[in-house]
């Protein structure tokens, strides 16, 4: 579970200011710790502690935290001497000892639901010495034996993590570094700082809390060792968190340490300058050791790759290519079988999948690919290794695949697909879930998508609840690229953290207006014509006899599909079975603007057409859905291999068809107009090679005319509308 810790410290609650108090408890309620640690020098002088106890818990409060859990304490100089300066421990600090009892019961304090365990070190030493510390040779023993204690009680607990799993942070009021460029410590420093940092590096301490100079400085600290590992520690001040004076330069300040399941670990500062509440002042330092210690846990997992690259290609018709390499696949610990890896499953918002393939010339020879039963747009794969890879043997797979009608190349377009999107962006996002060493990820959009000044494409982190990671984001910002030249984003991550998802997004321009945002008598009898046959479609109920229009419609239909049967049974001199083709007429249905935009079948006739009436495609979708997004016709010949060939959305619980062709119905003249998609196809392979001698030239002309005149000026009549001006020429066919 992701745990969020808050710092403050050097309250000195009689030199407090109210109003910074105030911005200080709205603040924390806003950001929402878990944990709430206090490093000392609650007080000027150690009477006071009773007034600055009840303070504290006040703040606890307001934060929505309760103190008896949540709070962490250590004290400091002033908690315990007068003025911070003079004093005997045992009788100064009796004040303390008695107000925080139950926070004084432990020195070490784990939190096993957390995977976290705080260290509460003293360094006031017993007798005076001015301001400084001194942690002593009993306080260290007195730690490693609690500690101790602990990993026996861990280690003996049924599912409960080791210690060194652990996260470690110690709590201490003496700063255990020097601050360069803030004055002498010559009566504030902690005498055997030397001795603190060689117990915190034997005990694996991963983070150091500190107060005491009224500075919030942020440190790494790398103890190289004669042999093993070397260790690494954050070291965080926390300023003087509401004092009047003596602040921090960049104001009052407190601290916010996140640790996060995927072993991500990060600090955010906080500044309240004089008379403002606080805000962030954000600070990139660290990225690296950061980014390496979520890889570094997440080698547990058992594999790894050296490089994923992923390149998408968007086209003219918003389909989007995809070409995953993954390269350098190995395992992490010798001797451990991986003999099959289940990549991340393929997800579209809109649009359909094609099926995934292996690129051979780009694969370790005998890796396989198994795909699971799956939907039109969710697929789940495996892949087969031959053997266990391995750092001497790495093996490399690759996989392509489209997205079909996956973008929008224009805003438009994108209201029909999401009619409740607030913004006119489109996305794309990669989760990692395993280490690799190299991620880059390039798209590739179509010239006609002209991005504006001011919209670029962006990139941005996501993390496992789907909300944007902001610290990741601005972290990892400097890895994104937008290209104008080449029209591409780029990124390129090394080491990316495990378990995020990484989300490039884009606006879409604005494009051409829709022919319906055009007034004229027209295009409203283009509408009329639709809505009629959609509602007519609307009454139709299974079991009884079609509405009247609809079952004109579907004489129509038929008639035409004995003409289609009659022409090419003449011109190949061959029988034709009729009882095998297929006719339906699709038209376009804007609906309430809750869902997506979509093309229905209104009337249909031939084989199997009794499960077409509930059959619908969203614009660009399919054979059909493509046809009527960009008005040209549309072949579909299920013995073709290529990708692009393979855009076809079948009816659910039907075979195939085995050849398709849909023709839009659009015209451009008395005025730009939609009339829906004409389909004729079978599911008969013997039928489709009749069916594919309509693609000739001089068959396509009589196709088209017949399309026209058989099936649309016949509707038209049906639904007593008529235009002043002739059609213009048919569509375009498929090029």
């Amino acid at each position: 579970m992701s745990v969020k810790i808050a710092h403050i410290s050097d309250v000195h609650w009689e030199s407090r200011d109210d109003d910074v108090s105030i911005h200080l408890g709205n603040a924390l309620l806003r950001e929402k710790p878990n944990f709430l640690v206090f490093t000392g020098d609650l007080v000027d002088n150690p009477w006071k502690i009773p007034a600055g106890k009840k303070w504290l818990l006040e703040l606890c409060q307001r934060a929505g935290l309760k103190a008896e859990t949540q709070l962490l304490v250590v004290r400091g100089n002033h908690d315990i001497r007068i003025l911070g300066n003079f004093g005997f421990r045992p009788l100064t600090g009796l004040i303390f000892r008695r107000a925080f009892r139950e926070w004084m019961k432990t020195r070490v304090q784990a939190f096993p639901e957390h995977s976290l365990v705080f260290l509460r070190i003293d360094s006031n030493p017993v007798m005076w010495g001015f301001a400084r510390g001194h942690v002593g040779w009993w306080e260290a023993r007195k730690l490693r034996q609690e500690l101790s204690r602990l990993a026996k009680k861990l280690s003996g607990k049924e599912g409960a993590a080791q210690l060194e799993e652990y996260t470690k942070i110690a709590l201490v009021h003496h700063h255990v570094l020097p601050m360069p460029y803030e004055g002498g410590d010559r009566f504030l420093l902690l005498k055997d700082a030397q001795r603190l940092l060689q117990l915190l590096a034997e005990k694996r301490v991963d983070v150091v809390l500190h107060g005491h100079k009224h500075r919030a400085p942020y440190s790494l600290v790398t103890l190289g060792t004669c042999g093993g590992s070397d260790r690494v520690m954050e070291i965080l001040g926390a300023g003087a968190t509401v004092k009047k004076t003596d602040h921090d330069p960049r104001g009052h300040n407190f601290n916010l340490l996140y640790i996060e399941d995927t072993g991500l670990r990060y600090v955010r500062q906080f500044f309240a300058p004089p008379g403002e509440d606080f805000r962030e002042s954000f600070n990139l330092g660290f990225v690296s050791h950061a980014i390496e210690h979520v890889h570094r846990r997440a080698l547990q997992q058992g594999y790894r790759y050296k490089s994923i690259r992923w390149v998408m290609v968007i086209d003219v018709e918003g389909d989007r290519f995809n070409q995953l390499s993954y390269d350098g696949l190995m395992v992490t610990e010798p001797g451990v079988p991986l003999r099959e890896i289940t990549p991340p499953p393929y997800k579209v918002a809109t649009g359909h999948l094609s099926e995934v393939r292996l690129n051979e010339a780009a694969c370790t020879p005998g890796i396989t690919l198994k795909i699971s039963p799956h939907s039109l747009r969710e697929m789940a794969f495996r892949i087969h290794l031959p053997d266990t890879p391995t750092a001497d043997k790495p093996m490399r797979f690759t996989l392509e695949s489209y997205d079909f009608n996956g973008s929008a190349l224009n805003a438009e377009e994108l209201k029909k697909k999401f009619p409740k999107r607030l913004t006119a962006m489109e996305w794309d996002e990669k989760l990692i879930r395993v280490p690799v060493d190299e991620f880059s990820w390039v798209i590739r959009f179509p010239e006609e998508m002209k991005f504006n000044e001011g919209r670029l494409p962006e990139f941005e982190v996501l993390d496992d609840a789907k909300q944007k990671h902001d610290w990741l984001t601005r972290a990892l910002q400097p890895c994104f690229h937008y290209s104008q030249a080449v029209h591409s984003a780029v990124l390129a991550i090394h080491k990316p953290p495990v378990g995020y998802q990484y989300r490039i997004k884009w606006y879409v321009p604005e494009g051409a207006k829709s022919p319906r945002a055009a007034p004229g008598p027209e295009v409203a009898k283009s509408m009329q014509f639709a809505d009629m046959l959609l509602e007519s479609l609307n009454m139709r109920k299974p079991e009884e006899e079609l509405p009247e229009l609809i079952a004109k419609a579907k004489r129509v239909l038929e008639e035409f599909l004995a003409e289609v049967v009659k022409h090419l049974a003449a011109k190949l001199n061959d029988r034709v079975n009729a009882r095998e083709l297929d006719v339906s007429y699709m038209m376009y249905d804007e609906g309430t603007g809750e869902e997506p935009a979509q093309l229905r079948v209104v009337a249909c006739a031939g084989k199997f057409s009794g499960s077409f009436w509930s059959f619908s495609l969203e614009v660009g979708d399919g054979n059909a859905g493509r046809a009527f997004k960009s008005g040209v016709v549309r072949w579909y010949d299920r013995s073709k291999e290529d990708f692009k060939d393979q855009a076809y959305v079948g009816i659910s619980g039907q075979v195939p068809h085995e050849f398709l062709c849909s023709i839009p119905f659009k015209v451009d003249a008395p005025a730009s107009m939609d009339f829906g998609v004409l389909n004729i196809g079978t599911f008969s392979p013997i039928q489709a090679s009749q069916l594919k001698s309509l693609k000739k030239d001089s068959e396509m002309k009589w196709l088209m005319q017949q399309a026209y005149e058989r099936v649309l000026d016949k509707l038209l009549k049906i639904c007593d509308i008529s235009f002043e001006a002739e059609a213009a020429l048919p569509p375009k066919e498929q090029g």
